[in-house]
């Protein structure tokens, strides 16, 4: 008997899902239970009537487990069908090279004399590359470190011109993926997001993000100025200066659309520019955002 229960399952599982509660499934034992009867002669029928409970409560127990292994597999199935996370960093201990000191605080000329809110020192992200306009040896440039017993990246450098890309790239040909990561802004100037770039060259690619400050000046104000490749705007209330903030980057096919915090702010359809490649994150005259959770996703 119990070799044929698998057959008659499949098709009781069939229109089940795992939102069913308990009731269903109960309800879906008996049922099977009852088509039972009429599948075998009458020994096992009169069998069965001097066993009823005993051979019943076994059933159940066995449907209940086939019904639970089913539901979970499908579910994982399901799951693991619909992305790839091809690059993932929460700035552990893993994530950690050599430890290097601050510069900016030392005196001129090998450093810029600061002395207002400087980290003084970190390790090295080892699943980033650097690409700065000035000489790595010049005390102007960025300074990408994972904070010390933090968990979390900081751009602590004055960063005239500093791009840090992920060292997995994005996939020629794909069409649709997702950039999530998340940020505490520290500073009012612009940081602007790469992709698209066929290497990880501050030069490649094309850009788009915000800032916190009115056009022309170096006042911080609570809305955010979009500028960039997808376009100009205003997006009131949404500067989210001095605390972490959700950002997402998706790409689907030619459109690209960019979102804090769920809000989007900012999209366009780009048909002329490769998506694809590295993915980077540009910051200019800006000092001390911190960075966790990076993810790319590529959807199937």
């Amino acid at each position: 008997m119990i070799g044929n229960v698998p057959a008659v399952l499949c098709q009781l599982s069939a229109n089940f899902s795992s939102k069913q509660t308990l009731t269903d499934i109960n309800c879906l034992c008996f049922k099977l239970v009852t088509s039972l009867f009429k599948l075998y002669e009458p020994p096992f029928f009169k069998y069965f009537i001097m066993n009823e409970n005993r051979l019943k409560i076994r059933l159940q127990l066995l449907i209940k487990l086939n019904l639970f292994i089913l539901v979970i597999s499908c579910s994982n199935k399901k799951g693991s069908q619909e992305f790839e996370i091809i690059f993932e960093d929460g700035f552990g201990t893993t994530s950690q090279g050599q430890y290097f000191e601050n510069v900016i605080q030392l005196p001129p000329p090998g450093g810029l004399g600061f002395d207002w809110e400087v980290l003084p020192g970190g390790y090295v992200p080892v699943k980033w590359v650097h690409s700065d306009e000035l000489e790595l040896t010049d005390p102007g440039k960025g300074f990408w470190v994972i904070v010390p017993d933090s968990g979390y990246m900081q751009q602590a450098g004055r960063s005239q011109n500093s791009v840090l890309f992920a060292k997995t790239p994005i996939p020629e040909r794909t069409k649709n993926f997702d950039i999530t990561f998340r940020q505490k802004r520290e500073d009012n100037d612009p940081i602007m997001y790469l992709i698209g770039a066929d290497e990880p060259v501050l030069t490649k690619g094309f850009e788009f993000g915000y800032m916190t400050q009115f056009p022309g000046t170096d006042s911080t104000t609570v809305d955010a100025y979009v500028s960039g490749e997808l376009g100009d705007a205003k997006i009131p209330g949404m500067a989210l200066m001095h605390q972490w903030a959700n950002h997402a980057i998706k790409v689907r096919g030619d459109s690209v659309s960019y979102f804090t915090n769920g809000v989007l702010m900012v999209a366009a359809v780009i048909k002329d520019k490769p998506k694809n490649g590295y993915f980077g994150i540009r910051q200019r005259s800006e000092r001390n955002t911190k960075y966790d959770d990076v993810k790319i996703l590529l959807w199937k």
